[in-house]
């Protein structure tokens, strides 16, 4: 803040959060200067009604998918950033690629016996649809 000639500086302040999560993101701004104050909070992000009942997720793309893994509430889908299953053990991901096999699996760091099938659903979707991959082991 500088004074000159006897006249009051104006003198403006900012700050801002910002954090990315699973079900989205959100924001916080707070901006003062002389005579006003400004607050403002952001929020984004999708939620999906389905058979289950509702999940939260990322801003949708083109073409997602709704995930459902029973054995593993709360657990991150590989492959995927920020994607994580709630406590019931949905999760949403967006922007697959449409017309191409996309494969969602659930290995979440466990180790596989030889032979033995991975718990992965693949899949072709089109654009503009959301997906079910449920995947049961």
């Amino acid at each position: 803040m500088t004074s000159r000639k006897g006249k009051q500086s104006k003198a403006s302040y900012q700050a801002s959060a910002n954090y990315r999560y699973a079900a989205g993101e959100s924001a916080i701004r707070y901006q003062s200067g002389t005579n006003y104050a400004l607050y403002s909070a952001n929020s984004s992000g999708s939620l999906v009604a389905h058979q289950a009942g509702i999940t939260l997720g990322p801003t949708l793309g083109d073409t997602n998918a709704l995930v459902y893994s029973k054995k593993h509430p709360n657990a991150t889908i590989p492959e995927q950033v920020d994607v994580v299953t709630d406590s019931r053990g949905y999760a949403i991901i967006p922007n697959l690629i449409p017309y191409q096999v996309n494969v969602v699996n659930d290995e979440i760091g466990q180790e596989r016996e030889f032979g033995e099938p991975a718990n992965e659903v693949v899949k072709v979707p089109t654009l503009g649809a959301l997906s079910y991959y449920e995947l049961l082991n």
